[in-house]
């Protein structure tokens, strides 16, 4: 008995989708269970084949595919392709559509988290709207009329990229937990990205393994950035191309942190202890270069010191400036959460 190419492909679709194609009915059992058995023992299928007394796989059950195998049927799945492209005169089974790229897990109340992600994964790897699952944002949601729940479990285990949003809304989603778990217990890509106030104590379980990356932090995302791009087998671009789309979602992030901040944290929301101009105030003069100091902004607004102090060390604790030490007294520095707020909001125009 010998290896079938064909076969295998529908094997291997059979355990990418959990259906049968109707293509494998046309096969005798003993060649089909001869052919999963080598997927199994090739690695490019979780399952188990049993042989017999004289050597022979007496069955085979195929699981679901691993990351050999997922990178084996997108080659297939390209090779069909281009056959019936040149020569769509010829009669073919039917085959199942790609799954998309990268596949960004979240929760609808982080929707728009989610769509500034996607405007800098545009901008920094160059993906298109077909490319990406995001199915709370409009042009990224599933097709109308597609068995959401099947197409569902399709992508979570088809896509080679998978973008986690871990958020104090996401970790009361069951479909986001669904999606993690299934994604984790496939052994595949998964890329956990702590955002709207969200620590590595949000991820439970085995997740808790998982090197998670701070959505707020420029240097990881820039790290997210380069991963996204070489398990696509892609060259990202200049981070000066996507330096304004980083900003604006560090910006969604930071503001998507505020709105759930009753979730996440016991502080009082930004809004009732210090008023916005007071705060983009402090932020502009900071833009110019120079430190930061409660008798400077005092001298500056005309505020008390105490006042003073109290601005600067609130903005602290929300995460736009750090403090830092000296001998002559303290001052305090922009943060990534600071600059990508002062540029979403041009506060750097002078």
């Amino acid at each position: 008995m010998k290896r079938d190419k064909q076969l295998m492909y529908y094997l291997l679709l059979q355990a990418r989708d959990g259906n049968a194609p109707e293509a494998l009915a046309a096969y005798p059992e003993d060649e089909k269970v001869y052919n999963a058995a080598l997927l199994i023992e090739d690695g490019y299928v979780r399952g188990e084949a049993l042989p017999g007394h004289d050597g022979k796989y007496i069955t085979a059950v195929l699981e679901d595919l691993t990351s050999l195998g997922h990178d084996l049927l997108e080659d297939m799945e390209k090779q069909v392709n281009r056959r019936a492209t040149a020569n769509v005169s010829e009669s073919k089974p039917q085959v199942a559509a790609s799954v998309v790229s990268v596949f960004i897990s979240h929760s609808s109340k982080d929707k728009s988290v989610a769509s500034a992600l996607i405007d800098l994964l545009r901008s920094a790897v160059g993906l298109s709207e077909k490319e990406m699952r995001c199915s709370s944002v409009d042009g990224y949601r599933f097709e109308v009329g597609a068995e959401t729940d099947a197409q569902l479990k399709k992508e979570v285990k088809g896509s080679k990229v998978f973008i986690g949003l871990i958020t104090p809304a996401s970790i009361q989603s069951a479909y986001v937990l669904f999606e993690l778990g299934a994604r984790w217990g496939a052994d595949l890509h998964l890329a956990p990205l702590l955002a709207c106030g969200a620590n590595s104590d949000f991820l439970k379980g085995p997740l808790r393994g998982l090197n998670a990356l701070n959505a707020t932090s420029e240097a990881e995302m820039h790290q997210l950035i380069h991963d996204v791009a070489l398990r696509l087998d892609r060259t990202h671009a200049n981070a000066a191309v996507y330096g304004k789309a980083l900003q604006i979602f560090i910006t969604a992030v930071s503001r998507g942190g505020d709105q759930q901040e009753s979730m996440a944290t016991p502080h009082a929301s930004r809004s009732s202890a210090i008023p916005k101009q007071i705060m983009e105030d402090i932020l502009r003069a900071m833009v110019r270069g120079e430190e930061m100091t409660a008798e400077r902004f005092s001298r500056m607004s005309g505020q008390s010191i105490v006042r003073s102090q109290h601005y600067l060390s609130t903005l602290e604790s929300e995460g736009f400036l750090e403090e830092h030490f000296r001998d002559s007294g303290a001052f305090f520095d922009l943060t990534d959460k600071g600059r990508a707020y002062v540029v979403a909001n041009d506060l750097d125009k002078l």
